[in-house]
């Protein structure tokens, strides 16, 4: 059971000069959990092409049916989680061009993990007190045949229990570094996507041992979509999508190789027999 309530208000010039202030607030209740208060607190304010932008909010999240009860995983006597969360924004829109850049803060308590109990048994847990602060930057341009996108995040997880061997250490298997840029060539009846991410190092033990390292990894992958009218009823799709084209050799998960080059083709047939007389 729950509500939500949000209250924008525009603080016009004529009134308080300095921009736009906005605040929300959600209550839930659910039957194994005290009920919680959600709140979110921000400030925005345009300058020409550049937008500041700084955000507040408290978050409480109960424990998913999975994360409870799923075979082998769930763990009945999970807490929810309850974070504090600051951000500061700024965005730079010099048409065509769109770049933003995140600063963000984060305190979690109870934050619900998925750890290793043997190598071929998870189960999810909690992690009493999670500290996680980072930077994120995102570019885009945008032109009617031509896409392009391209994201970087920063991001220090930290196990902040009073456990000596995890205190300051990085969370199981989450990345230093995220990075992935796309470009999308429209060609009408084609349209054709590269796509290049990267996951940086991480470590697959709680209290990072060098043993535990894990490389970081570099994988491209391209799609291709086309639309061929036969009829005015009819239409042929398809789509070939190449999988890591680098061969690249990587595991997500310790001990669980991930698939290497790969190639699927799908066609399709789009049949609308009333679409001529609409």
């Amino acid at each position: 059971v729950g509500s939500e309530m949000c209250i924008r208000d525009r603080l016009r010039g004529d009134i308080m000069p300095f921009g736009e202030v906005f605040a929300a607030l959600r209550w839930e209740s659910h039957r194994q959990y005290a009920p919680a208060w959600s709140p979110a607190l921000g400030f925005r304010r345009n300058i020409g092409a550049l937008q500041l932008q700084l955000q507040w909010s408290s978050n409480f999240r109960p424990p998913s049916f999975a994360e409870l009860y799923y075979f082998n995983f769930g763990n009945t006597a999970l807490q929810p989680e309850r974070s504090s969360t600051w951000n500061l924004g700024i965005e730079w829109v010099p048409d065509p061009w769109r770049l933003r850049l995140d600063a963000f803060w984060m305190l979690v308590r109870d934050q619900i993990v998925a750890v290793p109990r043997s190598p071929v048994f998870w189960s999810a847990a909690n992690v009493g007190r999670v500290w996680s602060r980072g930077v994120e930057l995102s570019v885009s341009r945008s032109l009617p045949w031509l896409q392009l996108q391209g994201e970087l995040s920063w991001q220090l997880v930290t196990d902040q229990t009073a456990n000596p061997y995890t205190r300051g250490r990085q969370l199981p298997y989450v990345p230093l570094i995220v990075a992935a840029a796309r470009s999308t060539v429209v060609y009408a009846p084609l349209e054709a996507t590269l796509q290049l991410s990267a996951i940086g190092e991480r470590w697959s033990q709680s209290d990072n041992a060098p043993q535990s390292w894990m490389p970081p990894v570099v994988l491209l992958d391209g799609f291709v979509h086309a639309a061929f009218p036969l009829s005015p009823q009819s239409v042929l799709r398809l789509r070939i999508a190449g999988r890591n084209l680098l061969g690249s050799s990587y595991e997500l998960l310790r001990s669980y190789p991930m698939p290497g080059r790969s190639l699927r083709a799908e066609f399709a047939i789009e049949w609308r027999p009333n679409a001529g007389r609409e």
